[in-house]
């Protein structure tokens, strides 16, 4: 008979006992304006209940390009502990910055070129232009919660997350603040929400954070 040691019989007793991890279920989430109107580039987190189990994701690295005088995408979501990788896929010149104090840079990129690698340390939203080209406009947002997206060009996105009960959190550029519209119950085989935000009123001139080729109206 085979003899185990007792370390590798403790190893064994305890990946037993571990709980089964927890498998994420679709959650679809639909954001309009207080008009009706479907809301793209609106960032959607899920905040997990007490009792919800969410694994935290591991760091990784967003990236913001720049093509035709458009920062691509016009909203990103991140967590703290990721980094921002700026880039210039453009066949011009970019010089990005940013004066947000967590994330704060200035970097010259010439054409098809890599640029900066910024750390995003702590929650909040870090705004990003360009200094020759007035109209480009991003923001990087740092939520602190392990489910989170950005609405599409139909006002809608996706998530993955274990069931289980969760606070919902809205943010859009032409938002005011966070905005907390309720609770959502996530069950074995996903869920569905539509949500309503009060936002200001979107310019009646094109920007150049204006996405045509990806199907994005002007936010």
């Amino acid at each position: 008979m085979q003899s185990f040691s007792r370390p590798a019989l403790l190893t064994a007793l305890a990946l037993a006992l571990a709980p089964f991890p927890a498998f994420a279920a679709p959650v679809q989430v639909a954001v309009t304006d207080s008009a009706g109107n479907a809301l793209p580039h609106a960032v959607v987190a899920l905040v997990p209940a007490a009792g919800t189990s969410v694994p935290a994701p591991p760091p990784r690295t967003v990236v913001l390009d720049q093509r035709k005088e458009i920062f691509r995408p016009h909203v990103l979501v991140a967590r703290p502990g990721d980094t921002l990788a700026v880039r210039n896929g453009d066949a011009k010149k970019h010089h990005s910055y940013s004066f947000t104090p967590m994330a704060k840079f200035s970097a010259e990129m010439g054409p098809n070129s890599p640029g900066p690698e910024v750390a995003l340390p702590a929650v909040g939203e870090v705004a990003i232009g360009c200094n020759l080209h007035d109209g480009m406009l991003a923001y990087a947002v740092v939520v602190d919660a392990p489910v989170a997206g950005v609405t599409g060009p139909e006002g809608k996105v996706t998530l993955e997350a274990p069931a289980g009960a969760y606070t919902v959190r809205l943010w859009h550029p032409r938002g005011s603040r966070w905005d907390e519209p309720g609770k959502l119950e996530v069950a074995a085989s996903g869920a569905s929400a539509s949500y309503s935000l009060v936002v200001e009123p979107k310019s009646a001139e094109p920007g150049a954070y204006d996405d045509p080729e990806q199907g994005f109206p002007l936010p």
